[in-house]
């Protein structure tokens, strides 16, 4: 895995933590640390085709993860116990 640097422990954190959530994302620019973010004009627009193909992957990720929950739990409620 590729990491511009390593996570301060902010925003991810917090979602995982103290909200609960099961995905949380921080998206990164391109850059590896000459421009930070002052990218040049020249790759603002590659920057963000990548950005909007990593979040639409994450998006459909979290879709079918979700999805397969749901059918396990559908499958669940489904079923019925006998005593």
């Amino acid at each position: 895995m590729n990491c511009i640097d390593p996570a301060s422990g902010g925003s991810i954190d917090y979602m995982y933590v103290e909200q609960g959530v099961t995905f949380s994302y921080a998206l990164e620019g391109r850059d590896k640390g000459r421009y930070g973010f002052f990218l040049p004009e020249k790759f603002i627009q590659p920057s963000g085709e990548e950005n909007w193909a990593a979040f639409t992957e994450i998006c459909n990720f979290v879709q079918d993860q979700n999805r397969e929950t749901k059918t396990k739990l559908d499958k669940i409620e489904n079923r019925t116990f006998y005593s």
